[in-house]
């Protein structure tokens, strides 16, 4: 059975309406709904350029692994997802493949939702056991990435583009030994996919890769990154859960830097190598937790976190701040 709601007033778009079906309605075989029933819904808008993005690539995941295109709508609009299409244009075939629609029937695409399209829902969530389920797309037609890079377009049923990005190794942190098992990730949403320089290899300190989640190499033009903080300023180890650990943050101006972290005591001498040569994200946070490097827990005073911070420009920056190790009083 269906039925037929008539609503007092039109629809308006960018809205999000709740329908509950409460308690004193029956199914069809007469019984009473136990719990309130609610679905959401939404007018769709009709599709522009650039209001849906192409945001992260992992063309080449390793053998056995999933595939997956990540795009995010960065408009206020609602968006139906069985009007958008998928193709791609490998660089080995030089043809564009037939276009796939992203959904068989409708289906929302809210404002700032990521949206993460494969050919293997079981396998990725395998990879990434704290991606959301319903974040999720299996594609009957997942068009195959080819290892050696391609283009990918986004497409309204007019095959009119929404959005285009390209990919290859050439795109990735140049110093990285492989880019298998590593995600291209767009850097900034308001800037036009087809500028190399807004893309760049996920982040180590993210597991390389971030799908169904803001990018590791996110970057906004309202950000203003503070290069390195720690805290609190005075922390005490003795697991009382109370300021145990030092968090040092480290927040780089730019994509492709590279970090060396390690902790010196008031004499200079080296106590705990926390990192070498880590490829960071835009914001990042480490945490020292008072052990040396044999596993001991350091004396209490005055220590030094210095931080040598590279790109691949040749750019060095070397940067010290002092924290103090407070170790309990005992009578």
């Amino acid at each position: 059975q269906s039925g037929t709601l008539e609503m007092s007033r039109p629809l308006l778009k960018k809205t999000r309406y709740t329908l509950t079906l409460n308690t004193v309605l029956k199914d069809c075989s007469g019984n009473l709904l136990k719990t309130p029933v609610q679905s959401t819904f939404a007018l769709p808008s009709s599709l522009q350029s650039n209001c849906i993005v192409i945001n992260e690539i992992m063309y080449d995941p390793g053998v056995g692994k999933a595939e997956f295109i990540e795009l995010y709508n960065r408009s206020s609009d609602f968006y139906d997802l069985h009007k958008i299409y998928l193709s791609v244009e490998n660089t080995t075939s030089g043809t564009k493949k037939q276009k796939t629609p992203l959904s068989e029937a409708g289906m929302l695409f809210s404002p700032n939702q990521y949206i993460v399209l494969t050919s293997d829902k079981k396998q990725l969530l395998t990879q990434f056991p704290l991606l959301l389920k319903a974040c999720v797309l299996e594609l009957k037609s997942f068009p195959a990435l080819s290892n050696e890079g391609g283009t990918l377009f986004i497409t309204d049923t007019l095959g009119e583009n929404i959005d285009m990005a390209s990919f290859n190794n050439y795109l990735h942190f140049s110093l990285l030994r492989s880019t298998t098992g590593v995600s291209l990730e767009r850097i900034n949403t308001e800037v036009p996919s087809e500028s190399k320089n807004n893309w760049h290899s996920a982040s180590e300190t993210a597991g390389f890769s971030t799908p169904g989640k803001i990018n590791s190499q996110h970057i906004s033009q309202n950000t203003s990154p503070t290069l390195l903080t720690l805290e609190p300023e005075m922390f005490s180890p003795d697991n009382d859960g109370i300021d145990d650990n030092l968090i040092i943050r480290c927040n780089p101006e730019k994509q492709g830097c590279m970090l060396t972290l390690i902790i010196f005591d008031s004499n200079g001498r080296p106590v705990r190598r926390l990192l070498t040569n880590v490829l960071l994200s835009t914001e990042n946070s480490f945490t020292w937790d008072g052990l040396t490097d044999e596993r001991k827990k350091a004396n209490g005073g005055v220590y030094i976190v210095y931080a040598e911070i590279y790109t691949t420009t040749g750019e060095v920056q070397h940067i010290k701040k002092t924290t103090i190790l407070a170790n309990r009083f005992t009578r």
